[in-house]
């Protein structure tokens, strides 16, 4: 059994100061013990760990080189071009290699589990199944960096609303919903208590409408009860061509189509009206919020005010992985809201916790649309645990409520002193000990890569 002593610990009922946690040989909580006093060698914070809710591990591969402006203007229609040249190049070793070095930084930067969006398919002429050996590699990529995962496999099948099928650069995404369950099929004797399945709908301009039902009734069958999870109201133009197609917005139409529960993941949902932001409060639906990738892309704002006002939940991923970091994905949510409504501490109520407090458990808490287990620092839970260091000037003289706000306002970087899932310590002092090994082969894929497609 490992005993931590953590100055502070964030628990759900709040902070725990100066308390033992003892990890059981399974990797769980088993107590957490009060102390009379500060031991000397004790963690100033003890953070549950983050689940990292929306993740295109390749794209990874690309950052930063979406960045040059073309003739017309650049908006997250253009950047697709830039993504598509990629997700025709990449093999499946590659994609393995990127997803690996990948999972390590965001174990590093604070993620314990991820959920994988993945749609990239036909990586393999005439597999047997297709997209089995790409999501083999994403999942042998988590088992090397020791994060949970949760695949999501993503059903694909044409290029917009009315659209018969794919464009040809998006044909590694294409799957028919029988070639999707197949799919599920095939990957759910692998699951574990370190990976589960989801299932995923890219978009609904980019699936039939009749294949959401198919596909749920097919997965039930099946008996899987994962997490599901869409694109859905990223950009205006995507609404606007909903509107044309259904004369409804897409939260609107989704709602009024399928049942949505708790069990649904809508990722982004940056463009809702009134009646779509309550819609989704009111089913306990998890909005997956991306806001460095969003920024990035100009996609726009999600209005974090009117969501908590309706009691909604949320949850934050790095999707492009423009940036790979937890801390930057709550910063850039509540700085964007106050850009937005030119104030200052957003999240939250007056008077009650603070603005960090409230960002940070409230992400937690969304991260039941990915968690493989329980999450959150009590007994019982998995011991997925970020401990922060005790001496750094940056964390000098505060409370804990001013160290959680120091990590997410004025950087987390190097603050991070050990990393733990399922009580096995993964990353110690901001490094991943596999990560330097990997180096060589990961920076050979970047080179074929960006080489083959300039």
């Amino acid at each position: 059994m490992r005993k931590i002593f953590a100055r502070y610990a964030l628990s759900p009922i709040g902070w725990l100061s100066n308390v033992e946690i003892h990890i059981d040989s399974s990797g769980h909580i088993a107590a957490l013990t009060p102390l009379s006093q500060e031991v000397p060698d004790c963690s100033a914070l003890v953070l549950p760990g983050m689940s990292n809710l929306h993740s295109h591990a390749f794209q990874r591969a690309m950052a930063g080189l979406g960045e040059t402006r073309g003739q017309a203007d650049d908006d997250f229609w253009s950047w697709r071009h830039t993504m598509y040249r990629l997700a025709n190049s990449v093999t499946p070793d590659q994609l393995k290699t990127i997803a690996s070095h990948l999972y390590m930084e965001m174990i590093e930067a604070g993620y314990t589990e991820v959920a994988e969006f993945h749609y990239l398919h036909r990586l393999v002429p005439d597999e047997e199944v297709p997209g089995f050996a790409a999501a083999q590699a994403l999942i042998v990529a988590a088992e090397v960096a020791g994060i949970r995962l949760t695949l999501v496999p993503v059903l694909y099948e044409r290029s917009g609303f009315g659209a018969k099928g794919p464009l040809e650069e998006q044909a590694r995404f294409a799957l028919s919903p029988e070639e999707y369950l197949e799919l599920l099929s095939a990957l759910k004797p692998l699951q574990s208590s370190q990976m589960r399945l989801g299932i995923g709908f890219h978009s609904l301009r980019a699936v039939h409408e009749t294949s959401i039902d198919l596909v749920l009734a097919g997965a039930a069958k099946l008996g899987l009860s994962g997490p599901i999870h869409i694109h859905i109201a990223e950009q205006q133009g995507e609404v606007d061509q909903c509107l044309e197609a259904h004369r409804q917005r897409p939260v609107e139409w989704l709602y009024n189509n399928v049942d949505v529960n708790e069990r649904w993941c809508l990722v982004h949902a940056t463009h809702l009206s009134d009646k779509e932001a309550e819609l989704i409060a009111r089913s306990g639906a998890v909005a997956g919020l991306c806001p460095t990738t969003e920024a990035n892309l100009g996609d726009g704002t999600f209005d974090l005010t009117r969501f908590e006002a309706l009691g909604g939940h949320y949850g934050v991923g790095s999707d492009s992985h423009i940036t790979v970091d937890p801390f930057d994905e709550l910063r850039w949510l509540e700085y964007s809201n106050r850009l937005q409504a030119r104030k200052r501490l957003i999240a939250g109520r007056a008077g009650e916790q603070p603005c960090g407090r409230q960002l940070f458990q409230q992400a937690l808490a969304g991260g039941r649309a990915v968690t493989c287990g329980t999450g959150g620092l009590e007994v019982g839970a998995p011991a997925d645990l970020l401990l922060i260091q005790n001496e750094n000037p940056l964390l000098a003289g505060r409370s804990a409520d001013e160290m959680l706000n120091s990590l997410i306002f004025a950087g987390a970087k190097g603050l991070i002193s050990e990393v733990l899932v399922g009580g096995i310590s993964i990353a110690v002092k901001g490094e991943h000990p596999q990560k330097s090994a990997l180096l060589p082969s990961y920076t050979e894929t970047l080179r074929q890569l960006i080489d083959r497609h300039p």
